[in-house]
């Protein structure tokens, strides 16, 4: 073999361990510099492909730690649409009261009386308006409201559940929101304590993210606090 050819065959085989050193097949400093023993000899001293191999270390450290970063404020950003966005606000209050006012969407004040910007929390109109099956109550602005803005709730958290299978986000990076989940699952007010309110409601329109909250994640076991009475008419 001519020292030219040599020299083609050693650069070729830099080439390859550079290769798998960026794709992450060769892990560990020492395994590196010994499968580039082979080329030391006619590219370079061993100081140099160390100093090679830390620099590719490092810029894989540094990818990670950016991409570590990015989920971060993805997952940030995910959490404060919880209390930015009208829609979604006006859910958690609906999951996490009992009574009081809940504040009208602005996009929604035109179904009320001029002026209106607040209706009395209903767990049974909550729930008569998000059976799978309509009724007439749907003609109730009120109705109308908890059916729209629980639309919007359960496609966003049905975009999370989309975002955390993919890995663009950890679940245990979004803070807080396993509480919601939890009351989606085992709402805290209810009109009947049997019932589900929005288990049908899943089932017929989002059942990947029905299974997701029933099946994937875990159990907190917060179970309901109280039960309401009312009517929805």
């Amino acid at each position: 073999m001519t020292h030219e050819h040599l020299a083609r065959t050693k650069l070729f085989t830099y080439e390859k361990i550079v290769a798998r050193m960026e794709a992450g097949q060769v892990s560990e400093l020492t395994e590196w510099v010994l499968a580039a023993g082979t080329v030391v000899g006619g590219l370079g001293t061993a100081g140099g492909l160390v100093y090679a191999a830390r620099q590719i270390q490092a810029a894989r450290e540094e990818q990670r730690t950016s991409e570590r970063w990015k989920r971060t404020e993805f997952a940030r950003a995910l959490i404060d649409r919880l209390s930015t966005d009208e829609e979604l606000a006006f859910c958690t209050r609906a999951l996490d009261w009992g009574v009081g006012p809940l504040i009208i969407p602005a996009r929604y004040r035109p179904l009320f009386p001029v002026g209106t910007a607040t209706f009395e929390h209903n767990v049974v109109l909550m729930a008569a308006a998000l059976k799978a099956d309509l009724d007439v109550v749907w003609r109730q602005p009120e109705a109308l409201t908890y059916r729209y803005c629980f639309d919007s709730f359960f496609a966003y958290l049905d975009a999370i559940r989309y975002h955390v299978a993919v890995g663009n986000v950890d679940l245990s990076q979004l803070v807080g929101l396993q509480y919601y989940l939890d009351l989606v699952r085992v709402p805290r007010y209810s009109a009947k304590e049997e019932d589900n309110t929005f288990g049908p409601f899943l089932d017929r329109y989002f059942p990947g993210l029905k299974k997701f909250i029933w099946t994937t994640l875990p159990a907190e076991g917060k179970g309901r606090r109280g039960q309401c009475t009312g009517s929805a008419a």
